[in-house]
């Protein structure tokens, strides 16, 4: 499927490099249910998924901006549930569902990052993990000049409330029963954080 609309030159890479960080996390062996907050018009994480062979038993994607023509594109699709919706602080979904939450390129949207991730961790099953991707401090004048000369997408970066590093996203982790590991990827402009949700919870 082809991406909707016309994208900015460096959105498809960087967005690639935010999900070649992140798939490592998942398991291969096994279907799963996965939750990508911020799937983007045309969920390009479903497609990458499906390129990459992860077996997949529920994908819900839930996005504001999530076109007509994706969602008549995914209409047959048992495996697919898309959510037009724009997270002010719940995920509509049921509590213990998800293998995988995964937020590529969107906390730094959310009014309220901590209500989000809290309740990302509820919707996970003991054991799921939440896969996410943020933006730096370091990043922010970098980010800004590229969408100055029109290599990023303007709507994308003026959206952005705030950047994060390893401190600051663990002030925002509100659970106890989960283990968190950060490490920074593109030479420290971009952090993974990976929240397990704990089994003894």
């Amino acid at each position: 499927m082809n991406m909707i609309g016309e994208e900015a030159l460096l959105e498809p890479l960087a967005r690639l490099f935010r999900f070649r960080e992140g798939t490592p996390q998942l398991i291969k062996h096994k279907p799963v249910i996965i939750v990508d907050l911020g799937c983007g018009p045309n969920t390009p994480f479903y497609f990458y998924l499906i390129q990459k062979g992860i077996k997949i038993k529920k994908y819900v994607g839930i996005d504001p901006l999530l076109s007509r023509k994706t969602i008549q594109h995914h209409n047959k699709n048992n495996t697919v549930q898309l959510i037009k919706n724009g997270l002010k602080k719940r995920i509509p979904l049921p509590s213990s569902q998800a293998d995988y939450v995964v937020a590529f390129a969107t906390l730094e949207h959310f009014n309220h990052p901590k209500g989000i991730l809290d309740d990302a961790i509820r919707i996970l099953k003991k054991g799921g993990k939440i896969i996410l991707t943020t933006p730096t401090f370091r990043a922010k004048p970098l980010l800004e000049f590229l969408e100055k000369i029109g290599l990023l997408s303007s709507r994308e970066i003026h959206e952005h409330k705030r950047y994060f590093d390893k401190n600051s996203l663990r002030r925002i982790i509100v659970s106890k029963n989960v283990r968190v590991d950060h490490r920074y990827f593109e030479m420290g402009l971009n952090n993974l954080l990976i929240i397990e949700k704990l089994r003894t919870t």
